[in-house]
């Protein structure tokens, strides 16, 4: 519960950060360790500011009947059913924003109403996780000019072989590497244009001095550190209540535990040195602007000839991503679901909120 609830005024100017960055970069436990601050209200990965700009994004006056349609379409979304939120109360906030509103401050509405289940107090700071945004920080700084970011960056051979573990993806290792560049070098590309809204931070550094780099991370969002924070593994139970057990048990097991960097280095016992060619030759090169030195430093036409399918199935990816985000809000949540039946995400487990009475 949140102690000293400002006004729905004051919540429409609060500020916003992002976690962004590659998934199985370590985003989901820096959004867990940002649910356990009791100034800090972050939602569960949810993406609906993206789902929505294409519809939304330029409505700067909103009436009655278009905020109800705002309101209905986010219980739509697939993974509205993981949110805790109390739901009549998010609906009373949205039709309360009647007249001159902002996309931007409509959206800082919903992610106030995310219930935590940590203590929380005061609420001075709004964040969201989605791995997704590191591709669109662009369009998020158009939607709040004064937003943050939190870049986590990891070993790409490390982030290669987790992903291979949980199936988010292709299980094509030049793929895979192939996005793991992708990603950070959108993001890079942001980066430059906006030096002051970025802050990236190595997964390695993170778990291996925790309490120093989430003071700093503090720092840089203005925000006083909460001794709690590195504690938030007590709250097991309470987090299993949130997302579902094989989430867990196949996915974030690792917040279950104190936080510990026994996942650092693991591709020097794991990966081959046909794999490790492939990442090196992919990835290896900006890999370096991060600390991260290159093994196999040597092209050669053939490796380059085997990695290519891989290279264009990753890049053909993003081009049908985009195609989607770009498409009419229905037609893209038709695809969305279907998607989601085909590769078994699992909100498509959950009843479809359109089913509901």
């Amino acid at each position: 519960m949140k102690i000293g609830a400002p006004s729905i005024e004051e919540i429409r100017k609060l500020p916003v950060f992002f976690i962004i960055g590659r998934e199985r970069s370590g985003t989901t436990l820096l959004r867990t360790l940002f649910d356990a601050h009791r100034n800090v209200n972050i939602q569960i990965e949810f993406h609906f500011i993206l789902l929505f700009y294409f519809k939304y994004g330029k409505v700067v006056n909103w009436q009655r009947s278009r905020l109800r349609e705002f309101y209905n379409n986010l219980r739509r979304l697939p993974q509205f059913n993981l949110i805790t939120i109390d739901e009549k109360k998010l609906k009373e906030d949205i039709m309360r924003c009647e007249g001159s509103c902002t996309f931007g401050e409509l959206c800082r509405v919903v992610l106030y109403n995310y219930v935590s289940f940590f203590p929380k107090e005061e609420i001075i700071l709004l964040g969201d996780k989605c791995p997704y945004y590191s591709l669109y920080c662009e369009m998020l700084l158009e939607v709040f000019p004064e937003a943050k970011f939190i870049h986590l960056v990891r070993d790409p051979r490390d982030n290669i072989l987790s992903m291979l573990k949980v199936h988010f993806e292709s299980r094509f290792f030049s793929s895979l590497a192939y996005r793991w560049k992708y990603y950070n070098k959108k993001i890079e590309e942001s980066k430059s244009k906006h030096p002051g809204s970025f802050f990236t931070i190595k997964y390695e550094d993170l778990v291996n001095a925790p309490e120093a780099h989430l003071q700093e991370i503090c720092g840089f969002l203005e925000v006083p550190y909460d001794v709690e924070m590195p504690e938030f593994y007590n709250k097991k139970d309470e987090l299993m209540k949130v997302y579902p057990a094989e989430v867990f048990t196949k996915i974030h097991k690792s917040l279950f535990r104190k936080i510990n960097g026994q996942h650092v280095s693991e591709w020097k016992k794991k990966i081959t040195k046909a794999q490790l060619k492939k990442a090196d030759l992919i990835a290896g090169k900006f890999a370096e602007r991060y600390g991260y030195e290159q093994k196999y430093k040597k092209r050669n036409l053939l490796l380059l000839l085997r990695t290519l399918p891989g290279r264009i199935y990753g890049r053909l990816y993003y081009t049908y991503s985009w195609l989607i985000d770009i498409m009419p809000f229905n037609v893209k949540l038709k695809i969305i679901f279907l998607s989601g039946r085909i590769f078994k995400s699992g909100w498509t487990r959950f009843k479809k909120i359109e089913d509901r009475k």
